[in-house]
């Protein structure tokens, strides 16, 4: 199978957790390729619901994959602006399977995480995504490189059935 991962990382905990499941989908013979996104300025931390100018540089096709995994920071307890501005702009989604994966501060997921997972998935839902469940890694707990190594695994599980 052939997977789309796009991401938003500010500092590095996104990036670990794309990178963690990058290294199990192709371990278990998929084709798959991480994609940062990419902006021509730096783009505010607020609300996705704030509204701020964003233009991405490197937003990936969608078409050329079976699979699409969109990842991102908690932000003003939601997605990030930047993810929910490349889902919206993303082609038809018809006939892909869509998971979500987000990085948070805190280890309750009512302090974001939900929200965030919602957000995400019911956009793309809308672009006609089949939506599976979403992962969440916290910061917080501690324990976060065994969390990534864990829901990452759990992920490529879900591709091999």
């Amino acid at each position: 199978m052939k997977i789309l991962i796009m991401f938003h990382s500010k500092t590095g905990n996104t990036r670990a957790f794309a990178q963690s499941i990058l290294t199990k989908l192709t371990a278990t013979g998929h084709t798959a390729v991480a994609i940062e996104l990419q902006t021509e300025k730096e783009i505010k931390k607020t609300s996705f619901r704030s509204k701020q100018e964003i233009k991405i540089t490197n937003l990936p096709d969608p078409s050329e994959y079976d699979a699409v995994l969109v990842g991102g920071p908690v932000w003003a307890f939601g997605p990030s602006p930047l993810i929910m501005e490349a889902i919206s702009q993303l082609g038809d989604l018809s006939g892909k399977i869509c998971h979500s994966f987000i990085t948070m501060h805190f280890f309750f997921k009512f302090l974001g995480g939900s929200a965030a997972l919602k957000h995400m998935n019911r956009a793309l839902a809308s672009k006609g995504g089949q939506v599976g469940e979403g992962f969440v890694c916290y910061k917080m707990r501690g324990h976060f490189d065994q969390q990534i190594e864990s829901k990452s695994a759990q992920i490529a599980k879900i591709f091999t059935k």
